[in-house]
């Protein structure tokens, strides 16, 4: 899966989706500053405790690590989320299947954003100034309200949760305003947080 994709050439401009489209001659074409990076771990599988992750290569399944990493490159993929195998690039650059120059775009790409963030010139962290801002009320809230603008209601057929509705939490440690119900089967509605699995 490639996260962002242009119009360009033979591929259609999207974003996201599971598409073989990879095969298609290098056609993607980008303004200054954009960069294309995959989807966690296209390339090869990453262990998160007992579960094993990847490869996610939708649609390449039955190529191997080194044939998607050179697919993708050769499409425009600059960064490759959660692979960090760097000798498969190396060998697709030793054996010419991939230009040193195409990995060099790609460095240049992902260098015009660092250097504008001074990440060069500024690589410390001041201690104090992390200890005041990490944890700090004004960024709580706002990392309260990106996350309750990111919830997704997965049901309700009958009509949207009202003020007033009586729910069943799972997961949830404040629900401000509403009445919880020890029993799923006496609530209005159910709501439940899971973790992702790693």
């Amino acid at each position: 899966m490639v996260s962002k994709f242009r119009k360009s050439g033979s591929i259609p401009a999207r974003r996201g989706g599971n598409s073989p489209s990879l095969y298609a001659p290098r056609a993607i074409t980008l303004p200054a500053g954009d960069n294309v990076v995959t989807d966690r771990n296209l390339l090869e599988s990453e262990e998160f405790g007992d579960l094993t992750f990847g490869p996610n290569g939708w649609g390449l399944e039955r190529l191997s690590p080194v044939e998607r990493a050179g697919i993708a490159i050769n499409v425009g993929v600059d960064q490759f989320g959660g692979d960090r195998n760097p000798a498969l690039i190396e060998d697709l650059v030793d054996s010419g299947i991939v230009r040193e120059s195409r990995i060099d775009e790609s460095v240049r790409r992902l260098l015009r954003e660092k250097f504008p963030l001074g990440l060069f010139e500024n690589r410390r962290v001041s201690v104090d100034q992390a200890r005041n801002l990490c944890g700090s009320p004004v960024y709580v809230e706002k990392g309260k309200a990106a996350q309750r603008a990111s919830l997704v209601l997965l049901s309700d057929d009958l009509a949207l949760i009202t003020h007033n509705a009586r729910l069943f939490v799972e997961g949830i440690e404040e629900v401000d305003g509403f009445e919880t119900m020890a029993d799923p089967a006496a609530a209005d509605a159910i709501l439940v947080r899971l973790d992702a699995p790693f």
